[in-house]
Protein backbone atom coordinates (compact mmCIF):
# COMPACT_ATOMS: atom_id res chain seq x y z
CA UNK A 1 0.00 0.00 0.00
CA UNK A 2 0.99 3.72 -1.01
CA UNK A 3 0.41 6.48 1.21
CA UNK A 4 -0.24 10.31 -0.22
CA UNK A 5 -0.32 13.43 1.81
CA UNK A 6 -1.53 16.00 -0.19
CA UNK A 7 -1.48 19.77 1.18
CA UNK A 8 -4.20 21.47 -0.75
CA UNK A 9 -4.18 25.17 -2.50
CA UNK A 10 -6.86 26.10 -4.12
CA UNK A 11 -6.15 25.86 -7.86
CA UNK A 12 -9.07 24.95 -8.64
CA UNK A 13 -10.76 27.60 -8.29
CA UNK A 14 -7.72 29.71 -9.58
CA UNK A 15 -8.47 27.72 -12.81
CA UNK A 16 -12.48 27.44 -12.72
CA UNK A 17 -12.84 31.18 -12.74
CA UNK A 18 -10.90 31.44 -16.08
CA UNK A 19 -13.35 29.15 -17.83
CA UNK A 20 -15.14 31.46 -20.44
CA UNK A 21 -18.08 29.25 -21.09
CA UNK A 22 -18.69 29.56 -16.87
CA UNK A 23 -18.77 33.17 -16.82
CA UNK A 24 -22.05 33.82 -16.32
CA UNK A 25 -22.06 31.04 -13.50
CA UNK A 26 -19.06 32.63 -11.91
CA UNK A 27 -20.30 36.22 -11.59
CA UNK A 28 -23.90 34.97 -10.32
CA UNK A 29 -22.06 33.59 -6.99
CA UNK A 30 -19.30 36.54 -7.82
CA UNK A 31 -16.16 33.93 -7.45
CA UNK A 32 -13.61 35.65 -9.34
CA UNK A 33 -11.53 36.48 -6.82
CA UNK A 34 -11.95 33.52 -4.17
CA UNK A 35 -8.50 31.68 -4.90
CA UNK A 36 -6.70 35.19 -3.80
CA UNK A 37 -8.95 36.43 -0.59
CA UNK A 38 -7.19 37.13 2.50
CA UNK A 39 -7.56 34.23 5.00
CA UNK A 40 -9.40 36.35 7.10
CA UNK A 41 -11.38 37.98 4.98
CA UNK A 42 -15.35 37.59 5.98
CA UNK A 43 -16.49 35.48 2.59
CA UNK A 44 -14.46 32.62 4.04
CA UNK A 45 -16.65 31.54 6.56
CA UNK A 46 -19.36 31.87 3.83
CA UNK A 47 -17.27 29.99 1.00
CA UNK A 48 -16.52 27.18 3.86
CA UNK A 49 -20.58 26.66 4.21
CA UNK A 50 -20.86 25.64 0.40
CA UNK A 51 -18.44 22.91 1.16
CA UNK A 52 -21.09 19.90 0.95
CA UNK A 53 -22.78 17.65 -1.85
CA UNK A 54 -25.94 19.18 -3.15
CA UNK A 55 -24.98 22.71 -2.95
CA UNK A 56 -24.50 24.46 -6.22
CA UNK A 57 -21.40 25.61 -6.54
CA UNK A 58 -19.69 22.65 -5.19
CA UNK A 59 -21.69 20.24 -7.65
CA UNK A 60 -20.10 22.62 -10.64
CA UNK A 61 -16.65 22.71 -9.41
CA UNK A 62 -16.72 18.59 -8.50
CA UNK A 63 -17.96 18.51 -12.35
CA UNK A 64 -15.57 20.36 -13.64
CA UNK A 65 -12.47 18.29 -11.70
CA UNK A 66 -14.46 14.97 -12.82
CA UNK A 67 -13.93 15.92 -16.69
CA UNK A 68 -10.61 18.15 -16.22
CA UNK A 69 -8.61 16.34 -13.08
CA UNK A 70 -5.73 17.83 -14.72
CA UNK A 71 -6.19 20.80 -16.02
CA UNK A 72 -8.13 21.47 -12.96
CA UNK A 73 -6.24 20.87 -10.01
CA UNK A 74 -2.58 21.11 -9.64
CA UNK A 75 -2.79 18.68 -6.49
CA UNK A 76 -4.11 16.12 -9.13
CA UNK A 77 -2.20 17.10 -11.89
CA UNK A 78 1.15 15.74 -9.69
CA UNK A 79 -0.81 12.76 -7.91
CA UNK A 80 -2.00 11.00 -11.34
CA UNK A 81 0.83 11.64 -13.11
CA UNK A 82 3.02 10.26 -9.81
CA UNK A 83 1.07 7.11 -9.77
CA UNK A 84 0.02 6.63 -13.51
CA UNK A 85 0.93 2.84 -12.87
CA UNK A 86 -1.06 2.70 -9.93
CA UNK A 87 -4.19 0.61 -8.67
CA UNK A 88 -6.22 3.30 -6.71
CA UNK A 89 -7.09 0.09 -4.57
CA UNK A 90 -3.55 0.35 -3.81
CA UNK A 91 -3.32 3.73 -3.03
CA UNK A 92 -4.19 5.81 0.56
CA UNK A 93 -4.94 9.42 0.49
CA UNK A 94 -4.79 11.92 3.17
CA UNK A 95 -5.80 15.46 2.78
CA UNK A 96 -4.69 18.68 4.55
CA UNK A 97 -6.54 21.90 4.19
CA UNK A 98 -5.40 25.14 4.65
CA UNK A 99 -7.80 26.83 7.75
CA UNK A 100 -9.33 29.10 4.85
CA UNK A 101 -13.17 28.19 3.57
CA UNK A 102 -11.68 28.30 0.01
CA UNK A 103 -8.71 25.46 0.91
CA UNK A 104 -11.88 23.36 2.54
CA UNK A 105 -14.29 23.43 -0.03
CA UNK A 106 -11.62 22.94 -2.73
CA UNK A 107 -10.50 19.72 -0.09
CA UNK A 108 -13.50 18.63 0.19
CA UNK A 109 -14.18 18.32 -3.86
CA UNK A 110 -10.85 16.63 -4.42
CA UNK A 111 -12.46 14.12 -1.81
CA UNK A 112 -15.02 13.65 -3.61
CA UNK A 113 -13.28 13.38 -6.81
CA UNK A 114 -10.95 10.76 -5.04
CA UNK A 115 -13.13 8.46 -3.82
CA UNK A 116 -15.19 8.51 -6.72
CA UNK A 117 -12.09 6.94 -8.75
CA UNK A 118 -12.16 4.53 -6.21
CA UNK A 119 -8.66 5.33 -4.22
CA UNK A 120 -8.76 5.09 -0.11
CA UNK A 121 -9.00 8.54 0.51
CA UNK A 122 -9.67 10.25 4.21
CA UNK A 123 -11.80 12.30 5.08
CA UNK A 124 -9.77 15.91 4.66
CA UNK A 125 -8.08 17.04 7.81
CA UNK A 126 -7.96 21.02 8.44
CA UNK A 127 -4.45 22.57 9.80
CA UNK A 128 -5.39 25.04 12.30
CA UNK A 129 -3.26 27.80 11.51
CA UNK A 130 -1.99 26.78 8.22
CA UNK A 131 -2.15 29.23 5.69
CA UNK A 132 -2.70 32.17 8.04
CA UNK A 133 0.52 33.75 7.98
CA UNK A 134 2.99 34.64 10.60
CA UNK A 135 1.08 35.35 13.43
CA UNK A 136 -0.55 31.93 13.48
CA UNK A 137 2.66 29.73 12.29
CA UNK A 138 3.24 28.13 15.29
CA UNK A 139 0.22 26.91 15.31
CA UNK A 140 0.56 25.65 11.94
CA UNK A 141 3.90 23.79 12.68
CA UNK A 142 2.39 22.36 15.56
CA UNK A 143 -0.99 21.27 13.65
CA UNK A 144 1.92 19.36 11.52
CA UNK A 145 3.25 17.55 14.13
CA UNK A 146 0.25 16.78 15.93
CA UNK A 147 -1.60 15.26 12.38
CA UNK A 148 1.30 14.50 9.94
CA UNK A 149 4.65 13.02 12.11
CA UNK A 150 2.57 10.85 13.95
CA UNK A 151 0.71 9.16 10.78
CA UNK A 152 3.62 8.80 8.82
CA UNK A 153 5.49 7.14 11.36
CA UNK A 154 2.43 4.27 11.76
CA UNK A 155 2.14 4.06 8.21
CA UNK A 156 5.87 3.68 8.20
CA UNK A 157 5.86 1.23 10.63
CA UNK A 158 3.09 -0.72 8.82
CA UNK A 159 5.34 -1.14 6.34
CA UNK A 160 3.79 1.51 3.84
CA UNK A 161 5.68 3.60 1.11
CA UNK A 162 4.88 7.18 2.31
CA UNK A 163 4.87 10.31 -0.32
CA UNK A 164 4.31 13.76 0.17
CA UNK A 165 2.91 15.91 -2.75
CA UNK A 166 3.56 19.61 -2.45
CA UNK A 167 2.42 20.80 -5.49
CA UNK A 168 0.09 23.54 -3.82
CA UNK A 169 3.07 25.93 -3.12
CA UNK A 170 6.30 25.90 -1.31
CA UNK A 171 5.17 28.41 1.25
CA UNK A 172 6.96 28.23 4.68
CA UNK A 173 4.44 26.09 6.04
CA UNK A 174 4.69 23.40 2.80
CA UNK A 175 8.51 23.61 3.11
CA UNK A 176 8.34 22.60 7.07
CA UNK A 177 6.02 19.87 6.19
CA UNK A 178 8.38 18.68 4.05
CA UNK A 179 11.09 19.13 6.49
CA UNK A 180 9.10 17.24 9.11
CA UNK A 181 8.00 14.21 7.22
CA UNK A 182 11.79 13.63 6.33
CA UNK A 183 12.26 13.39 10.06
CA UNK A 184 9.50 10.84 10.42
CA UNK A 185 10.95 9.05 7.40
CA UNK A 186 8.96 9.66 4.50
CA UNK A 187 10.35 8.33 1.58
CA UNK A 188 9.35 11.08 -1.39
CA UNK A 189 8.08 14.18 -2.21
CA UNK A 190 6.86 15.10 -5.57
CA UNK A 191 5.10 18.37 -7.21
CA UNK A 192 5.12 19.67 -10.83
CA UNK A 193 7.64 21.86 -12.01
CA UNK A 194 6.24 25.25 -12.87
CA UNK A 195 8.52 25.95 -15.61
CA UNK A 196 8.65 22.54 -17.14
CA UNK A 197 5.54 20.84 -16.16
CA UNK A 198 6.86 17.57 -15.86
CA UNK A 199 6.89 15.45 -12.95
CA UNK A 200 9.58 16.27 -10.04
CA UNK A 201 10.39 13.72 -7.21
CA UNK A 202 12.66 14.28 -4.11
CA UNK A 203 14.10 11.40 -2.44
CA UNK A 204 13.67 12.03 1.07
CA UNK A 205 17.03 11.41 2.95
CA UNK A 206 16.36 11.01 6.13
CA UNK A 207 17.12 13.67 8.88
CA UNK A 208 18.52 13.23 12.06
CA UNK A 209 18.94 16.23 14.73
CA UNK A 210 22.44 15.77 16.51
CA UNK A 211 22.45 14.39 19.72
CA UNK A 212 23.55 17.20 21.39
CA UNK A 213 20.55 19.08 20.41
CA UNK A 214 18.37 16.28 21.55
CA UNK A 215 20.10 16.57 24.72
CA UNK A 216 19.32 20.31 25.56
CA UNK A 217 16.24 20.55 24.50
CA UNK A 218 14.97 17.90 26.45
CA UNK A 219 16.65 19.72 29.18
CA UNK A 220 14.50 22.80 28.32
CA UNK A 221 11.03 20.61 28.55
CA UNK A 222 10.75 22.34 31.30
CA UNK A 223 11.05 26.60 31.89
CA UNK A 224 14.23 27.42 33.60
CA UNK A 225 15.63 30.80 34.76
CA UNK A 226 17.74 32.01 31.85
CA UNK A 227 20.54 32.05 33.70
CA UNK A 228 20.51 28.40 35.11
CA UNK A 229 19.56 27.74 31.53
CA UNK A 230 22.64 29.09 29.98
CA UNK A 231 25.27 27.86 32.44
CA UNK A 232 23.70 24.29 32.02
CA UNK A 233 23.98 24.62 28.00
CA UNK A 234 27.47 26.30 28.15
CA UNK A 235 28.72 23.10 30.44
CA UNK A 236 27.18 20.78 27.74
CA UNK A 237 29.07 23.08 25.11
CA UNK A 238 25.86 25.05 23.55
CA UNK A 239 24.67 28.47 22.80
CA UNK A 240 21.90 29.75 24.46
CA UNK A 241 22.18 32.48 21.38
CA UNK A 242 22.48 29.60 19.03
CA UNK A 243 18.85 27.97 19.87
CA UNK A 244 17.55 31.08 20.09
CA UNK A 245 18.65 31.61 16.70
CA UNK A 246 17.35 28.63 14.97
CA UNK A 247 14.28 29.68 16.58
CA UNK A 248 13.86 26.87 18.79
CA UNK A 249 13.25 28.64 22.04
CA UNK A 250 11.56 31.34 23.71
CA UNK A 251 12.89 33.89 25.61
CA UNK A 252 12.21 36.14 28.53
CA UNK A 253 13.01 36.02 32.58
CA UNK A 254 12.70 32.14 32.00
CA UNK A 255 13.46 29.64 29.29
CA UNK A 256 11.23 27.41 27.38
CA UNK A 257 11.01 25.31 24.25
CA UNK A 258 8.85 26.63 21.32
CA UNK A 259 5.44 23.80 22.03
CA UNK A 260 6.31 22.65 18.29
CA UNK A 261 9.45 21.78 19.55
CA UNK A 262 8.40 19.87 22.26
CA UNK A 263 5.45 17.95 20.45
CA UNK A 264 8.27 17.03 17.98
CA UNK A 265 10.43 15.56 20.62
CA UNK A 266 7.74 13.75 22.27
CA UNK A 267 6.97 12.41 18.96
Amino acid sequence: MDVHLITVGTSILRNFVDLKDEEAFINKHKMKDWHKIDPEDDRQKKIESLAFRGNEVFEKLLEYVNKRPKEASAELNAFYAFNRLSKPSDVEVYLYSTETGTGWLCANVLYYHLNDKGFKVQQPIKLKGFGKGILSFDEALLEVIDKVVRLIKSKKNQGFRVFINATAGFKPESAFMVIASMLAGADQAYYIHEAFKEIVAIPLLPLVVEPKYVEALKFLKEPLPRYMAKESLMYKGLDLDDLRDRGLIKEGEYIMLREWVRKLLES
